[in-house]
């Protein structure tokens, strides 16, 4: 924060009045308590544009490829800049149409990385290819041999709905199914366990779809969070009530402003970040605090100049009032 020097002579003029050493005194006490405001402040900001940085570093996103291959694959026509033109139940359908595809983008990279998935592992030459079309009917992965034949077929159900898999087992005896965690442990044997689980495919897919919202709103949500700074702010102006350094008016005046220049200058951070500013948002929340100190310093100036022009009006009616008072009271004799 810059220094205001106009302030500062405002404050040696306010002082000015009083003479010799108790001038001096009391214009360094208003110095003080000038200095130290000023530095709460910058301390408060910097506190709130800490809090901004994990928006503006996540916002370069680390989305597994699969999983940004799978939302575009299922969902072509998917318009990130439009989510709240989508309804609950659209949404879901958007989650558990991308979870599924990536459970088979998933299971088939580890398999061909020579990983195993659960109860599945290929031998040595062996390759997992997934269907090339979206309706293939009964299996899901192909796993061929060295000479390129078709060895075994998998069917994946990325679901924790039981009665799905026994719909697909009475569908598709022959086919065997590799499922999520959860429905696998419930199926007794029927089906193989991929052991990934099919809460955690949510979970992923879910941040997946939050960190592609480009919407204006939905941007400035992710970036404005005032809580931590005015937790902090209250916390501190309660240890100066605590321990006596402050009265309760003054605490309360000081948290008031405090938490109002923090969400001001949060907000200017929050609005800088979801119109695609960055890294400015750090630079535009110090801006904000600066702009909400110098309205409420005019405001504040402002109020004081109209309150002592209404005393000072209230004052010359009642000396006119006393005049004319006194000039009837003299006609009477």
């Amino acid at each position: 924060m810059i220094i205001n020097n106009s302030r500062i002579e405002k404050l040696r003029d306010k002082y000015s009045s009083y003479s010799g050493a108790d001038s001096l005194i009391r214009f360094c006490d208003a110095y003080k308590k000038y200095s130290i405001s000023k530095k709460q402040s910058l301390i408060d900001l910097m506190l709130v544009s800490v809090n901004l940085t994990p928006a503006i570093f996540d916002d370069i996103t680390n989305i597994d490829p699969l999983l940004q291959q799978a939302i575009t694959e299922t969902n072509p026509n998917f318009d990130t800049s439009s989510f709240f033109n989508f309804s609950d139940n659209e949404m879901m359908g958007i989650i558990n149409s991308a979870k599924g595809k990536y459970f088979e983008y998933l299971v088939t990279d580890k398999l061909n990385s020579g990983e195993a998935v659960g109860d599945v592992m290929l031998p040595d030459g062996y390759q997992a290819v997934m269907a090339t079309s979206a309706t293939q009917a009964g299996w899901d992965i192909q796993i061929v041999d060295q000479n390129g034949y078709v060895a075994d077929y998998l069917q994946l159900k990325a679901t924790d709905s039981l009665g799905y898999i026994n719909d697909t087992l009475e569908k598709y005896p022959d086919i065997t199914i590799l499922a999520t965690d959860e429905v696998a442990n419930q199926a007794d044997g029927l089906v193989l366990n991929s052991q990934i689980s099919e809460e955690s495919l949510t979970q992923q897919v879910n941040n997946a779809v939050d960190n592609l919202d480009e919407s204006l709103i939905g941007s400035f949500m992710d970036a404005f969070n005032p809580l931590l700074p005015l937790v902090i702010i209250l916390a501190s102006e309660g240890y100066n009530l605590s321990v006596g350094k402050q009265s309760l008016d003054i605490v309360l005046s000081s948290a008031y402003d405090r938490a109002e220049r923090s969400v001001f200058a949060g907000g200017t951070g929050a609005l800088v970040y979801a119109l695609g500013g960055g890294l400015l948002s750090i630079p535009a929340v110090f801006i904000g605090g600066g702009l909400y100190d110098y309205y409420a310093e005019n405001a504040l100036s402002s109020y004081s100049f109209e309150r002592a022009t209404s005393r000072l009006k209230k004052y010359r009616i009642y000396q006119q009032e006393q005049i004319l008072n006194r000039g009837n009271y003299g006609l009477a004799f």
